[in-house]
C-alpha cells in the first residue's frame, strides 16, 4: 500500500479525503476552488 497520495483537484471531495484519513495516508490533494482562488491572486 502506498503512504502517499497525489492527484489535482479533480478528485478534491470529502469522500476522498476522509478515505485518505482513514487509510492513514499522508495527501497532496488538491481541493476543488483551488485554481480559482490562485486566479483572484
Amino acid at each position: 500500500m502506498p503512504k502517499r497520495a497525489s492527484a489535482d483537484a479533480g478528485y478534491g471531495s470529502e469522500e476522498n479525503y476522509d478515505y485518505l484519513e482513514a487509510q492513514s495516508m499522508e495527501n497532496y490533494v488538491k481541493y476543488p476552488g483551488f485554481y480559482q482562488e490562485q486566479l483572484k491572486k
